[in-house]
């Protein structure tokens, strides 16, 4: 969507989870979003890297979806905060503590998220890492943060159910298998290695 668009949404009281490159995410004004740098935008027709244009995905009415920001002890909170009848949608900054965190206390009790939960983890365009940092962005406050969790906390409506799967949002072409050195919560990085050399 064209920046101009979503400043419209986010003016009509809409919550949205919003991602862009860091340039577009400061356009936005103050809102019920939560939002996340990415350094292409991709859809059936578009790869781009814009200033110009981000995407979104429109969350339940406002009443229904509240946006929160956890930093340090309070990531521990997320879980208990999801909604009975809902999910939850987060997004941290690559490799921040945030990151780590989220990613070692999930499945963990209290800590974890015993409701659904859903996000993805901001990123920078890999040739200007160093350069750039990934951010995640409040809209509640204005906020873009290098650390931390930005939360959609959305409840639908009663008589709604809500799936326990995985969604995969690429599609194998059975050339690549990812790998990784070892099992667990850590971040560690990946590589992907033919299916045939895995098969010898």
């Amino acid at each position: 969507m064209t920046i101009d668009a979503v400043v419209r949404l986010i003016r009509g009281g809409k919550a949205l989870a919003i991602t862009g490159v860091e340039e577009a995410l400061d356009q936005l004004p103050i809102g019920n979003w939560i939002g996340g740098t990415a350094p292409h935008l991709r859809d059936a027709s578009l790869c781009a890297s814009t200033d110009r244009q981000v995407f979104v995905s429109e969350l339940p009415a406002l009443g229904l979806t509240s946006v929160q920001h956890y930093d340090g002890e309070r990531m521990a909170a997320i879980g208990a905060h999801a909604p009975p009848q809902g999910y939850s949608l987060v997004i941290v900054p690559d490799g921040a503590s945030a990151h780590r965190r989220l990613a070692s206390g999930f499945g963990d009790g209290a800590g974890g998220a015993p409701r659904p939960t859903v996000g993805w983890v901001a990123t920078v365009d890999p040739a200007r890492r160093g350069l750039r940092q990934p951010l995640v962005y409040f809209g509640k406050t204005g906020q873009k943060l290098a650390d931390g969790a930005v939360v959609a906390h959305a409840r639908v409506p009663a008589g709604t159910s809500l799936g326990d799967g995985v969604a995969r949002l690429m599609a194998p072409r059975g050339l690549d298998v990812l790998c990784f050195a070892h099992s667990g919560a850590a971040t560690a990085p990946a590589r992907a290695e033919s299916e045939a050399a895995l098969m010898d």
